[in-house]
């Protein structure tokens, strides 16, 4: 069967017009002149993603065929003729046409004129023409189907290994991805791990420090209290040892008084004390 590209290519050619005007079959216009492929059209995949709602079993999808169905005089469906086989046998679907022709011309539901017998000879000349020289311009128009389609195929093939190649470097990177997620897991797992302890141990290191400059407070203050307490303790024993030592002193000067006291200073003190309260008592306003 001729490809989508060979059969438009040939639709686009007089040859194709003159065998759809005269009627002429594939088999008889195209001997030997028709390029065919050489692998058959690819089915559906059985894996084909469809639409849910289809229901492939009882609507499965057309099957492509590789040749056109076979027809009579180019455009009349050979199985139409095959209905009159059993019946009528090989020559009776032509006897049905002439003779529907001949009660079509005779009833004069078709007009017959001189022009009539013009279009007859036409087609007869076209069908000749056709039959002997239509090979001929099939071969010509299809000369380079066959280059065009390994051309085609060959940029396909071409783009085939290089989607291979990109599918292969794709599994490739996804292989080396997944060899090293695990590794790039691990090391942020370790990353976070090392966070967490230079966390840790800088926290450690401020409560270290806050807690020195506490013991240090409180060692300072302990030592003032203790400065102050000792130099107090120092003052106080050294002020009491003062008093202590001119207490002393007045006791001794005093009992060096009372020691140079004698019977005589003391009569004579006594005396004088008398005589003093007498001059006393001689004065006015002044009772005893």
């Amino acid at each position: 069967m001729m490809s989508k590209v060979a059969l438009k290519t040939l639709r686009m050619t007089p040859f194709w017009l003159i065998r759809q005007s005269c009627g002429i079959s594939t088999s008889c216009c195209m001997r030997g002149a028709t390029w065919v492929p050489e692998t058959p059209l690819q089915e559906m995949p059985k894996d084909f993603k469809e639409n849910p709602e289809r229901d492939i079993v009882n609507f499965p999808h057309p099957v492509r065929k590789m040749f056109p169905p076979k027809t009579r005089l180019g455009f009349i469906p050979d199985s139409w003729f095959n209905a009159f086989y059993d019946i009528t046998g090989v020559t009776g679907p032509y006897l049905l046409t002439g003779g529907l022709a001949l009660f079509i011309v005779q009833k004069e539901l078709l007009g017959a004129s001189h022009e009539m017998t013009i279009l007859v000879t036409r087609l007869a000349l076209i069908v000749f023409l056709a039959r002997k020289f239509g090979h001929y311009f099939a071969r010509f128009f299809e000369a380079g189907l066959a280059d065009e389609e390994i051309f085609k195929r060959t940029i396909v093939e071409k783009r085939q290994s290089l989607l291979r190649e990109s599918i292969d470097d794709c599994k490739m990177k996804i292989d080396a991805y997944k060899a090293i997620v695990p590794m790039i897991y691990d090391a942020k797992r370790e990353n976070l791990a090392l966070q967490l302890e230079a966390d840790y141990r800088h926290r450690l290191a401020f409560a270290h420090a806050e807690v020195k400059k506490r013991l240090d407070y409180m060692a300072e203050v302990v030592a003032v209290k203790r400065k102050y307490q000792a130099r107090n303790m120092v003052d106080w024993i050294v002020k009491e040892v003062v008093l202590m030592i001119e207490h002393i002193k007045i006791v001794r000067s005093a009992i060096q008084v009372v020691k140079a006291i004698t019977p005589e200073l003391e009569r004579a003190t006594l005396q004088q004390c008398i005589q003093r309260l007498q001059e006393l008592s001689g004065r006015p306003g002044f009772n005893v």
